[in-house]
């Protein structure tokens, strides 16, 4: 937190005295929560359908190396998993290996206490629950990252490696609702920056110098070209007490797909 703090200092010293940092959630906080990349980086379990069981996947020590590990799953694991099945129509076939993000919902139940009124725009890597678990993602969704290289294998570079998990969003959705929440929305990153305005931010475009428009093109395509963070990234809009459909939402929504 230090380190932000004074990066943002360094970078917005115009505004950075108005950023406060809390350790806790307010007990009542009315207005707009955004966690953007907040999600994949919360844990989740592994785990591997055998034939007529759930093994949780631990981590052990083999000489020098870390390996993985089975052991029973534990009963919240085991029925997350089984809930899973339920909903999408089919038992996962044996050696079937993916992960459950069991603090997701944990995450949006603090946050539905904490919200009288307002709205919350989570944004993260993530599919809906039938693509996350669908037949051909059978090694799950756990991605790492190390000097701009992405792999698969977290047992190797601890701790100077950055772990990922996509998200599923149809946990997220039901959590919310579980928890008091309307869901205004559903789409992909490119549908929530043209929904929420995108071509107004960049509307003055011509009167930038070449390099500038170079630099914002490429940042354009970035986070709204499918073949990017456009349609890998998506968006799901949820809160309360808010009488209009957030702009943005109005553009596109996918809910129905979760």
């Amino acid at each position: 937190m230090e380190r932000q703090q004074r990066r943002l200092r360094d970078e917005l010293p115009n505004i950075a005295d108005r950023i406060h940092w809390l350790s806790n959630l307010p007990l009542e906080f009315d207005g707009v929560i955004v966690a953007n990349e907040v999600l994949d980086a919360l844990p989740v379990e592994r785990f591997v359908r055998r034939d007529s069981s759930i093994a949780q996947l631990c981590v052990s020590v083999s000489g020098e190396n870390f390996v993985w590990t089975e052991t029973q799953a534990p009963d919240r694991l085991a029925a997350f998993v089984a809930t899973i099945e339920a909903d999408i129509g089919r038992t996962l076939e044996a050696g079937y290996t993916s992960e459950a993000a069991l603090a997701a919902p944990l995450w949006i139940a603090d946050l539905a206490r904490c919200l009288t009124r307002g709205a919350m725009f989570l944004l993260d890597y993530g599919v809906s629950r039938k693509e996350y678990y669908a037949a051909d993602r059978n090694d799950g969704w756990l991605r790492c990252h190390f000097r701009h290289h992405a792999h698969s294998n977290p047992l190797i570079n601890p701790g100077i490696q950055d772990l990922t998990a996509w998200v599923d969003f149809s946990s997220l959705a039901e959590a919310a609702v579980d928890n008091g929440l309307e869901i205004f929305g559903y789409q992909t990153q490119s549908q929530f920056l043209m929904g929420g305005g995108l071509t107004i931010e960049v509307a003055e475009f011509s009167e930038l110098t070449v390099v500038e428009q170079l630099q914002l093109s490429g940042q354009i395509k970035t986070l709204t070209l499918p073949g990017e963070m456009g349609e890998n990234f998506k968006c799901i809009a949820l809160g309360r007490g808010v009488e209009t459909t957030p702009s943005a939402f109005q553009f596109a929504d996918r809910t129905q797909t979760l």
